[in-house]
């Protein structure tokens, strides 16, 4: 028979946390909970990989988020400050690939990005933070040195 657990060992309410003093206290509730939430930078990314896709251009993405707060994809190698896409394409000026930080509105960058972005440079790859479609794909464009096909994406 397995040991019963104590009132004290029993697991926390999904809806509390712990608070700095250890003292359970109740989480805020969503606004919109229930719903689908927006994300304007996911948007983006979505639509940038949609226009590697039909350009034929190698693209792999980041899920980024609470994903990395969770632990599971750091223990996987996903790493905080990662770019949310790296074009696995070589650069024309002999680059090794381009890590691409989306940005959309007003948003600026995390200390984790800029110094993963750091290390990038520093490791033969261009990085660049874009905050728009087109914009992404002039820089792929520039990177590739040639002019990739402009496939229609939706965004």
């Amino acid at each position: 028979m397995p040991p019963t657990r104590t009132p004290k060992e029993a697991p926390t309410p999904l809806r509390q946390r712990r608070d700095v003093d250890g003292i359970h206290k109740e989480r805020k509730k969503r606004s919109d909970a229930g719903k689908a939430h927006d994300n304007p930078e996911t948007r983006l990314q979505v639509a940038c990989v949609a226009w590697c896709d039909a350009a034929d251009i190698l693209v792999d993405g980041s899920p980024g988020g609470a994903a990395f707060m969770k632990g599971a994809h750091k223990a996987r190698g996903c790493r905080p400050g990662r770019a949310d896409l790296l074009v696995l394409e070589a650069g024309a000026d002999g680059t090794h690939g381009l890590a691409v930080e989306l940005k959309v509105g007003g948003n600026g960058l995390l200390h984790s990005q800029v110094a993963w972005l750091a290390r990038a440079r520093l490791k033969g790859w261009r990085t660049e933070v874009v905050r728009s479609l087109d914009e992404f794909c002039k820089v792929v464009r520039a990177h590739i040195g040639g002019s990739a096909c402009d496939p229609v994406v939706a965004y």
